[in-house]
């Protein structure tokens, strides 16, 4: 969050001349851009999961025959594939059941970890002030410390800062435009739980060799099969527009925007990043996504340096 953060804090101390107050300002604002998108995402997300398990219950109750579709594509389309045979139900409330239970289990070890959750968020929140108050004095310790000499000094830390930024700018700001392009894509062309999908579509961007089209492509054939089984023409335009918009808007992002904001300055093979990234992400949980390529190209660097001095030595 500082690291991101800092080009504002950055412009307003310039404007301020008050390191406190600016570091105080912008901690305001993430919190603001934190916390006012997921009070908005968790509402609709609960809203979505209470019209499904309604939705569900009414099927079983009534049965898939007796419920009108109303022109609802994906009424139709489980219909056509048998919604209404034995086993497809009792699936569904085997679902339910189990879902209940994870919702409620769910929900209990969240009130009891709040306590933890919250400490946590406010220890974020003060290191990131701090962090970007005297975050220089931070950076200049520990280029101190360091038991290298000058010039790798400032190879070691340079290199971090290209990967940084190529991981934080290039990957993850075009991953949540990405995902945000997403859930508008489906909200106009009527996939259910856009917000869901376009949380997990950010969640794919990140992971190299995988992209936005793993989401978007499949919900796009599936209007175009749904819309050529139920013969409604409406559907079939939607998932074809729907291609179109995921070709040309959400994939065009990434080919776009993510060249021009990495420009090659982190310089890691594909193969490096999708270790770091995978690795990162089971060892540090999704903060790993950042961090663990960083330590995988620092690890490069310090393998390079090493190899240069041995080289020099045996020269």
């Amino acid at each position: 969050m500082s690291y991101v953060s800092y080009p504002l804090y950055k412009w307003l101390n310039d404007r301020l001349g008050k390191k406190s107050v600016s570091a105080l300002i912008t901690v305001s604002v993430i919190v603001l851009i934190l916390t006012v998108p997921a009070v908005f995402a968790i509402n609709a997300l609960s809203k979505e999961i209470f019209a499904g398990y309604l939705i569900a219950k009414q099927y079983l109750a009534s049965g898939a025959s007796t419920i009108s579709c109303d022109g609802n594509f994906l009424c139709g389309f489980l219909r056509s594939i048998g919604l209404s045979e034995p086993s497809f139900t009792n699936f569904i409330s085997d679902s339910l059941g189990k879902a209940t239970a994870t919702i409620f289990n769910t929900l209990t070890n969240y009130l009891i970890s709040l306590p933890k959750t919250m400490a946590n968020i406010f220890i974020a929140i003060f290191l990131t002030y701090y962090l970007l108050k005297d975050g220089r004095k931070l950076v200049a310790y520990a280029k101190s410390i360091i038991p290298l000499k000058a010039v790798n000094q400032n190879v070691i830390l340079k290199r971090f800062n290209e990967v940084t930024y190529a991981v934080v700018y290039g990957n993850v700001i075009v991953a949540v435009l990405q995902g945000i392009l997403t859930s508008i894509g489906f909200f106009l062309f009527g996939v259910p739980s856009p917000l869901i999908w376009g949380i997990v579509t950010m969640f794919t961007s990140l992971i190299p060799f995988l992209g936005a089209f793993v989401v978007w492509l499949p919900a796009s054939l599936f209007l175009v099969v749904a819309g050529y089984s139920s013969g409604e023409g409406t559907v079939l335009l939607r998932g074809l527009g729907l291609l179109l918009y995921g070709f040309f808007l959400i994939s065009s992002v990434d080919n776009i925007l993510k060249p021009r904001i990495i420009g090659g300055r982190a310089n890691l093979h594909p193969a490096l990043v999708l270790l770091g990234v995978i690795s990162g992400l089971a060892a540090l949980g999704v903060v790993g996504i950042i961090i663990g390529p960083v330590i995988i190209a620092l690890a490069a660097t310090i393998i390079q340096i090493a190899s240069r001095q041995k080289s020099f030595k045996v020269s």
